[in-house]
């Protein structure tokens, strides 16, 4: 269950950052370096494996894509 939720809250910042990169015609290898990881890592996270990755990390990758996260709880 624990697993599930986390995925779940992963995979709209990895859609976003899918969407970002290609609409800017940005490659893996580019990406990777405003992210501090590696081309593989991209690859990976592209491909629906990012296990590696935490919420957190993932969100961070989004501020050099120019954007801005705001995370809202509500009842």
């Amino acid at each position: 269950m624990v697993q599930e939720t986390d995925n779940l809250l992963k995979a709209e910042p990895v859609r976003r950052i899918a969407v970002l990169m290609r609409e800017r015609g940005l490659r893996q290898i580019e990406a990777a370096g405003f992210f501090g990881v590696t081309q593989p890592d991209v690859s990976k996270l592209l491909h629906g494996d990012f296990r590696q990755f935490s919420v957190e990390r993932l969100l961070r990758f989004l501020a050099p894509l120019g954007q801005d996260v705001e995370i809202v709880v509500r009842p």
